[in-house]
């Protein structure tokens, strides 16, 4: 054989072998050897036709979850509200989680100065709240004994300020006897607070302290003539204001409210006071 036709019988050889290829192997078929579970049956649920009702406004409001961390919610009410009512029970929560209640004196939703009130007893300013109320203000009344700290002033001006009728950038704090001391300790701190009437204050040294960072917001003291420590409290503390100050002196030697309800001269003159300073 010449070599020329050996040599191409070896290429077509050698093309033949790459040309074949490896027989494809099997796939294994899996199979159960078990029983199986049959599916579940869909349940379809009917879906409520009426709206929930509210047990406790201070958990289930809307509002209330889409505060921040740290936030204030306003006054919530107690009961079904009124309409027309001047008073509404209410209570707020302050920042450590504790439940104050009080009573709310608000007409209409037109924002209004808001006052803070603070006294042993909250009943015992009998009509002044509603006199203030009807001289514009929107009120709001607690009662000493719910009140740990002057810190807890800042929590329910924040929370009062939130209120749909009261304007944020005019509010006060009255304070009768110990809810005077509380009433400047608390807006000392608070900016919120740009005024403060103090009926009966029953410290000195610490009030004078507190009113230097108060200073120079205004200032409105009242006390009883007889009551020589709350006089000389009152009388210092107007003296040491920077701002703009008024002292009432009142007959007797009753205190707060009490005070107050004897000697009527003392609302009247607190009322216009509060006028003037939250004029628009």
């Amino acid at each position: 054989m010449k070599p020329q036709w050996i040599f191409c019988l070896i290429i077509v050889l050698l093309a033949a072998c790459e040309s074949v290829e490896p027989a494809p192997t099997a796939t294994p078929t899996r199979a159960l050897t078990g029983p199986t579970v049959e599916a579940s049956p869909i349940v379809r649920g009917e879906l409520p036709t009426q709206q929930p009702t509210l047990q406790f406004i201070g958990q289930n409001d809307p509002t209330a979850a889409a505060m921040p961390s740290g936030g204030n919610l306003p006054p919530l009410p107690v009961g079904t509200p009124v309409q027309g009512e001047v008073r509404q029970a209410i209570q707020i929560t302050v920042a450590d989680g504790r439940t104050l209640p009080g009573d709310l004196y608000s007409l209409g939703d037109q924002r209004v100065p808001g006052l803070l009130m603070l006294a042993p007893d909250s009943d015992a300013w009998l009509d002044l709240p509603l006199r203030l109320q009807a001289a514009g203000f929107t009120v709001l009344t607690i009662d000493l004994a719910a009140v740990a700290s002057p810190d807890d002033v800042s929590g329910l001006l924040q929370s009062l300020s939130d209120f749909g009728s009261v304007d944020p950038g005019r509010m006060g704090v009255i304070g009768g006897e110990g809810g005077a001391d509380v009433a400047l300790a608390g807006c000392a701190t608070e900016l919120l607070c740009d005024a403060v009437a103090l009926v009966s204050p029953t410290q000195h040294d610490p009030l004078l302290i507190a009113m230097q960072r108060f200073n120079p917001r205004a200032l409105f003291a009242a006390a009883g003539q007889d009551d020589a420590a709350s006089y000389a409290a009152a009388q210092a503390l107007v003296d040491y204001g920077q701002g703009e100050s008024a002292l009432e002196t009142g007959t007797g030697a009753a205190r707060g409210a009490l005070l107050v309800q004897q000697n009527p001269a003392i609302g009247d003159a607190l009322i216009d006071w509060l006028e003037v300073q939250f004029a628009a």
